[in-house]
């Protein structure tokens, strides 16, 4: 873990400033650079660019308070709300083009299916401080494993256990099925994470000496109406971005099984903007054909007919994985406009048929 941030720091590029003023030449650095040149330093930097790549600065203020006096630090050293802010905010986007991300979002994509994506909201920052005490306490050996009960913020625990803490990790659904692990069969995992649906009235949150339960988001409503500093942050890789946004389960049994209708779709807008940037009669007056055709220099063939339609695979090379999606796309940008223009209403209801919310 250490060798992870450090080569995360080493990676950073910026200009020091302060407020509205940058500085240039020598003598300067930025904050961050200063706090890594002592070990604990570095170590806090850690623990705040972790915590940042997946909660708000606001949530990481509150957690940085709330472990102060889980650790027992002086009362009159405590900075107030607004420098753990600043400290968030100075950590941030660290670890961005590292693994962590990825590591948190292996934790968790598996069961987020079978919740509702619109809950994916963070937990108490004092549910988050204990457990990072309980971590904390397996890295000094007071204790040889915890375990963490809870739902999205089990994968952060997770990830930044393996990422970080380099413990080994197991985590389970609540009945018991394996969602991921680093440990042999035969030993017994340092952190071991179980997804539950956590009763919010539930009033003992240390169930045992290194039990430990991640409630809801609820509480925090108290500190904050604003919702979107709850929000549980993962980052996705491009390649995988559809899969992340639907679901797995929905993208593979809506999309992929439905993707003739769904490439149809796309190859009926490719025709239609390449007879918009070809300014074709059947689809403008002449005075606009006119107009259009005098623009048609400027215009890309990435954004019409079948360059558009390279376009869009290139961009989302999930699609690639449909049956025939190639053929039903060249087929669709084919026809002519008329028929484009009738398939591409039929193709548009057939697909917001597929789901029953509100939004299709």
């Amino acid at each position: 873990g250490e060798k992870r941030v450090d080569d995360a720091l080493q990676n950073l590029r910026g200009v020091p400033g302060f407020e509205q003023i940058l500085y240039f030449g020598f003598g300067h650095k930025s904050f961050v650079k200063l706090l890594a040149e002592d070990p604990k330093g570095t170590d806090l930097v850690a623990l705040c660019s972790c915590l940042g790549e997946m909660h708000s600065e606001t949530v990481t203020a509150w957690v940085l308070r709330e472990l102060w006096s889980i650790e027992d630090f002086p009362d009159e050293y405590k900075p107030p709300h607004s420098q753990f802010v600043a400290l968030a905010k100075a950590c941030a986007g660290i670890l961005t083009r590292t693994s962590f991300s990825n590591t948190v979002a292996g934790m968790h994509l598996q069961v987020w299916d079978d919740w509702q994506k619109s809950s994916i909201m963070v937990s108490p920052a004092a549910d988050i401080a204990r457990v990072l005490n309980g971590l904390f306490k397996i890295s000094r050996g007071e204790v040889d494993n915890i375990t963490v009960l809870g739902y999205n913020e089990c994968a952060f625990i997770a990830g930044i256990a393996q990422w970080l803490f380099n413990f080994t990790v197991r985590v389970e659904e609540e009945n018991g099925r394996l969602v991921y692990t680093n440990t042999p069969e035969h030993k017994t995992a340092q952190v071991t994470l179980r997804y539950v649906e956590v009763d919010l009235q539930r009033h003992s949150l240390l169930l045992a000496n290194t039990t430990y339960v991640l409630r809801s988001h609820t509480s925090l409503l108290i500190q904050t109406p604003d919702q979107s500093l709850l929000k549980f942050t993962l980052r996705a890789p491009w390649d995988e971005c559809l899969s992340r946004l639907f679901g797995v389960a929905d993208f593979n049994n809506r999309l992929i099984k439905n993707a003739k209708t769904f490439d149809g779709f796309l190859g009926s807008i490719a025709r239609i903007y390449a007879a918009v940037a070809k300014g074709e009669m059947e689809l403008e007056s002449e005075s606009k054909k006119s107009v259009t055709e005098s623009n048609f220099k400027y215009l890309s063939e990435t954004v019409y007919g079948r360059g558009f339609a390279q376009s869009v695979i290139s961009t989302f090379p999930e699609l690639k994985f449909g049956i025939g999606f190639l053929d039903s796309l060249d087929t669709a940008i084919g026809v002519t406009l008329d028929i484009a223009r009738r398939d591409i209403e039929f193709q548009l209801r057939s697909l917001q048929s597929l789901c029953s919310c509100l939004t299709c």
